[in-house]
């Protein structure tokens, strides 16, 4: 089994992909009135697409979490909507 994370806790970790964004600068994406959680009101639209396109649940709610926090009206800078922050163009396709 493969695990990604952007705080690891184990030395066995390996550096995958360095993101060199400040963190600051994400975080001025999302509506100041919006609190990023754990949230499950997602659950059952992830895993109807989990099992759709035979991708692991927790992979599809932690990309969730880091890209939107759970905000379904998150925008970014460039143009990326959404809870998975994708381009109109590309999820257009």
């Amino acid at each position: 089994m493969v695990y990604f994370t952007n705080c690891p806790r184990d030395p066995q970790f390996k550096l995958y992909i360095q993101d060199k964004t400040n963190k600051r600068k994400r975080y001025r994406y999302f509506r100041r009135d919006y609190t990023p959680s754990v949230n499950n009101n997602y659950d059952a639209l992830i895993s109807e697409i989990s099992e759709k396109y035979q991708v692991d649940f927790a992979l599809i709610k932690a990309i969730i979490r880091v890209e939107s926090g759970f905000n379904p009206i998150a925008v970014s800078k460039k143009g990326a909507r959404g809870l998975m922050q994708l381009m109109p163009e590309t999820a257009s396709e």
